[in-house]
C-alpha cells in the first residue's frame, strides 16, 4: 500500500519553498496545481491550492479558506533529528506550538504550524522493539544548469554523513566567478560547499575531507592558501591533484567535500 497525503494551501509557491527548506530536498513534482515531495518509497506529501479543490468539488465542500484558526491537518513524520527539523521549520516561518520533548507514548516530538495552519510533528522513537525504519535521505540543490542535465544534487545527507558534489567557482546564475584567479575560485568553491551543507545541519567544522582537482598544479600555493584560510580552525584531510580539464575552460579548480555530523 502506498500513501499520498495532500494538504490544501493558500499559496502553492510559498508552501513549496517552506517544505523544500524544512525537509531539506526538492519536490519530485512541481507543476501548477500540485507539488509533491517523496517522503519515502511508500509515501508522498502533496500541496494543492485550496482554490483548486474548491473548484473541483464545488458546493459539496465548504470553502477551505474558512478553516483558518483551527488545526487543519496533522502530519506526523519520524526523522533522525526532530530538533533540527523543528528548528528549520521555525526559521522558515512555522509557528512553534510545543518544543521537542519526551512524550508519554515513547517518542521525542515537537509540534509547529506551517504557514497554512497544518500541524507538523517531527518525532523520533526513544525506544522501539520493531524493525528500524530507513533514515530520511536529504538533499540540497544549487540550481546550477548542470544539475538537471547530469542528474545530481549539490549535497546529500544520509544519517550523520554528508557528501558534497564536486563544486566549481560559479555565480548564482551559472557564470564563472573569479576567472583567471586560482585563489578566488578556490575560495568561492568552499563558500558554495558550506552553503550546501548548512540546510542539512552541517557546518564548516564538520567537514572531514576535501578533494581538490586543479588544471594547473603549479598554482598549488594559491589554491592551498584559500583552503588553508577557510579551514584554519578545523583543518580536514585533503588531496590536491592536477586534471587535464574541467567542464568549462575558464574553471581552474573543482572541490569535493565529505562531512560527518556529531
Amino acid at each position: 500500500m502506498k500513501t499520498h497525503l495532500i494538504l490544501y494551501v493558500s499559496d502553492q509557491a510559498r508552501s513549496t519553498q517552506f517544505y523544500s527548506a524544512v525537509l531539506g530536498f526538492a519536490p519530485c513534482l512541481n507543476v501548477s496545481g500540485m507539488t509533491e515531495f517523496k517522503l519515502n518509497d511508500g509515501c508522498k506529501l502533496g500541496l494543492m491550492p485550496e482554490s483548486g479543490i474548491k473548484k473541483l468539488l464545488g458546493e459539496k465542500l465548504p470553502n477551505p479558506t474558512l478553516g483558518w484558526g483551527i488545526p487543519r491537518a496533522e502530519i506526523y513524520i519520524h526523522v533522525d533529528d526532530p530538533a533540527l527539523f523543528q528548528k528549520r521549520a521555525i526559521e522558515n516561518g512555522a509557528n512553534e506550538l510545543s518544543p521537542v520533548d519526551k512524550r508519554n507514548w515513547g517518542d521525542l516530538a515537537g509540534y509547529s504550524l506551517d504557514p497554512d495552519g497544518h500541524m507538523i510533528v517531527f518525532a523520533k522513537a526513544i525506544h522501539s522493539t520493531g524493525p528500524k525504519l530507513k533514515s530520511f535521505t536529504q538533499r540540497t540543490f544549487s540550481n546550477a544548469p548542470w544539475e538537471q542535465k547530469v542528474g545530481y544534487c549539490r549535497a546529500i545527507r544520509m544519517g550523520n554523513s554528508i557528501a558534497v558534489t564536486g563544486t566549481t567557482s560559479v555565480t548564482d546564475d551559472g557564470k564563472i566567478f573569479a576567472a583567471e584567479n586560482p585563489y578566488g575560485q578556490a575560495k568561492r568553491c568552499l563558500e558554495i560547499i558550506e552553503k550546501a551543507i548548512t540546510p542539512l545541519g552541517g557546518a564548516r567544522k564538520d567537514i572531514i575531507r576535501t578533494r581538490i582537482f586543479v588544471t594547473d598544479i603549479s598554482k598549488w600555493q594559491e589554491f592551498g592558501r584559500a583552503h588553508g584560510e577557510f579551514f584554519a580552525d578545523h583543518p580536514p584531510a585533503t588531496t590536491m591533484v592536477e586534471v587535464k580539464a574541467l567542464i568549462d575552460p575558464e574553471m581552474l579548480v573543482e572541490i569535493e567535500a565529505d562531512a560527518i555530523l556529531p
